[in-house]
């Protein structure tokens, strides 16, 4: 059984799909065919070989480049690099990365920002599905474990 908020998270995405697709001259037959194909897009053996293709388009980052300037994109040989930074909180009067709380941020093409929403779904133990894929925790392997594509096919 999938957690709650994964469940909410495709709940939402089909409403919005079919708001789009569902139009109100369409007929029955039409719109149960429109509901068909939208339960198929959705659906855990689709949605996710999809979305693991597009998270290689975007980045995770505490500190990405845009921050310093927001015309910055990639670097001299064309590639992103995420900075995650993690350092040791010091009292010492300046202002650093340290001594800052910076969330987690996804940089890179924004049509796979819904594959960061999905990642950073936050479940009821109250970690977040990244981390439970992180962890390799019996969540992931149920949640990513689908019949079309292994676990670790995903990768």
């Amino acid at each position: 059984m999938l957690d709650p908020a994964i469940t909410a998270f495709f709940d939402e995405r089909k409403e919005g799909w079919l708001k789009k697709n569902l139009s109100p001259d369409m007929s029955e037959a039409e719109k149960m065919e429109v509901e068909k194909e939208c339960a198929s897009v959705f659906s855990l053996e689709n949605w996710l070989p999809n979305a693991a293709k597009r998270a290689r388009q975007m980045s995770i980052s505490t500190h990405p480049c845009t921050f310093s300037h927001p015309s910055a994109r990639k670097n001299k040989n064309g590639y992103v690099t995420s900075v995650i930074a993690d350092a040791e909180r010091r009292s010492d009067g300046y202002l650093r990365t340290g001594n800052t709380s910076v969330n987690m941020d996804a940089f890179g093409n924004a049509a796979a920002l819904d594959v960061y929403k999905f990642l950073s779904i936050i479940c009821e133990n109250g970690k977040t599905v990244v981390e439970h894929i992180q962890a390799d925790t019996e969540l992931a392997k149920l949640l990513l474990d689908i019949n079309a594509v292994g676990y670790d096919d995903l990768f």
